[in-house]
């Protein structure tokens, strides 16, 4: 068996499970809508009910692709309010994710992909690690004033988010958060902390994505008339090839890997108009369904015959 947890957005999700049950794995995918019981949890095993019975004898491999276990919290099944009955609710909550917490680390004991304790990594850290592996990072700094971007020394500077990508959904509108360049004169005094980098001319962007001690790299040239900052906000005015990192990033990158110890991630750089491999970021979930697409790497294929080998 198979275990694979999703957000039920992703749809390499279900090109993998098609190719798992063409060699008969025997999938099973849990989203996060799913709500599952927990049956028994021993320090070596569990079994849970969703639909059927899931026990971790029987699981073979685990991908975490973006979802988490969704267990069934009846500790007080009203809907009374008061402060004692709400810190019992808030107590029973915790409860439960300390044993989902358990169910997860005895996943990732299993041949697996993906981590779920990986999927928020601090993004300074991530460039701390990356230089002392040796990659070149943009000069960075959090800043909450004006007056603190002037040692930048540039007119224009990139601004990103600190942690993971904004999206959220009203009334069937997308609202996303995009990296963007400022005029450091038009912000104003003083502002929410923003991560700030200096801006770096780029001949194009690279996205590489990484797998079981594997890079598959795609470059992406943005329109010559536009200077892209964020490729998703030109995806269909994009030029996307199948890429190869010279054997030196590879390696470093490598190195990283093992730092952050991923064994699957997304990974952008750039390389400068004066020639430089610049790295920018790591997302442990990020998006690879373009990368496979565009670059013929069959990337869902790949995860379903690792996930459906036996171990020797």
């Amino acid at each position: 068996m198979v275990l694979i947890l999703s957000d039920g957005v992703d749809k390499s999700v279900n090109t993998v499970v098609r190719y798992l049950y063409l060699k008969n794995a025997h999938p099973i995918v849990i989203q996060n809508s799913d709500i599952s019981t927990i049956i028994q949890l021993s320090i070596n095993e569990f079994t849970i009910f969703r639909e059927q019975n899931i026990s971790s004898d029987k699981i073979s491999s685990y991908w975490f692709r973006r979802g988490q276990l969704n267990i069934e919290n009846n500790i007080i099944d009203c809907y009374q309010q008061s402060p004692l009955i709400n810190y019992i609710r808030d107590f029973g909550k915790n409860e439960i994710g300390s044993y989902i917490s358990y169910i997860y680390y005895l996943l990732e004991k299993k041949k697996s992909i993906g981590s779920i304790f990986k999927s928020e990594i601090n993004k300074l850290y991530v460039l701390r690690c990356a230089e002392l592996c040796g990659l070149s990072t943009p000069n960075t700094l959090v800043a909450t004033n004006s007056d603190s971007l002037l040692c930048f020394g540039d007119e224009s500077l990139l601004i990103k988010s600190g942690s993971k990508f904004f999206s959220y959904t009203i009334n069937n509108l997308i609202i996303n958060s995009y990296s963007s360049l400022v005029k450091v004169n038009s912000l104003p005094e003083s502002f929410f902390p923003n991560i700030f980098q200096n801006y770096i001319e780029k001949q194009y962007e690279i996205r590489s994505f990484f797998l079981i001690n594997e890079f598959y790299s795609m470059a992406i040239f943005s329109k010559n008339d536009e200077k892209s900052i964020d490729n998703r906000k030109s995806f269909l005015c994009n030029r996307y090839v199948p890429y190869k990192l010279p054997k030196i990033i590879e390696q470093k990158l490598f190195d990283l890997m093992q730092k952050l110890q991923l064994n699957t991630c997304s990974i952008d750089i750039i390389k400068s108009t004066d020639g430089h491999f610049v790295f920018l970021e790591v997302n442990p979930d990020g998006i690879f369904e373009n990368v496979s697409y565009f670059c013929n790497y069959q990337l869902e294929k790949k995860i379903a015959n690792y996930l459906a080998k036996k171990n020797d």
